[in-house]
């Protein structure tokens, strides 16, 4: 499998009809107009359906949806923005289960050595702070480069347009040029994988 210049979002929960989705799309519109790489949606509802078993921890017995997922999305991207919202004090468990479920083929060209940029969403005060800061460890485990500068979006059903997705709280705006916009523009820090 070969690694490309592009960026995926991946749109932190399955839940249908989330504010997370929603955000996700808004921001999908800002990174396709500020990078010129190719840039992609992972929504993990695409993983609705999936039963947990003792054979999804064998390469072998990898789960389809989570083979044609991590070949489309995470094997060929070089960064990852995670927009995750706030469930039970930190990140829905599905991520943490597709994670899991991709780090028993091709380990080292999922996530190590590659860039993540996390943005927590919530209804509430805290933006999910706590959920990323499980996450980034999470991610350092993985060897993947944390960008510093994790974005805690709070009351995230007021600051954007449901239809069409859009961002339109200024404040937000210009935190996401400030940080995101450099985030993007970094060289790549993949190291391929010795082999």
């Amino acid at each position: 499998m070969t690694q490309n210049n592009s960026i995926t979002i991946i749109s932190g929960t399955n839940r249908t009809g989330s504010n997370t989705r929603i955000f996700t799309e808004a921001l999908y519109t800002l990174v396709k107009q500020w990078s010129a790489d190719d840039v992609n949606i992972l929504d993990l509802r695409e993983l609705q359906g999936m039963e947990i078993r003792n054979g999804m921890f064998d390469a072998n017995q990898q789960h389809h949806i989570v083979k044609e997922l991590q070949n489309k999305y995470i094997i060929p991207s070089s960064k990852f923005i995670f927009v995750v919202p706030e469930y039970n004090g930190s990140f829905p468990g599905i991520v943490k289960y597709f994670i899991d479920a991709c780090s028993v083929r091709h380990y080292p060209e999922n996530f190590m050595n590659k860039s993540a940029f996390l943005i927590g969403v919530s209804t509430g005060r805290a933006g999910n702070l706590r959920g990323l800061d499980h996450l980034t460890g999470i991610l350092n485990y993985l060897q993947t480069h944390v960008h510093p500068m994790r974005v805690p979006v709070s009351k995230v059903d007021s600051i954007m347009n449901i239809e069409p997705p859009e961002i339109t709280d200024p404040e937000l705006l210009g935190v996401l040029e400030q940080h995101l916009l450099p985030f993007m523009q970094e060289e790549n820090k993949v190291v391929q994988a010795q082999k």
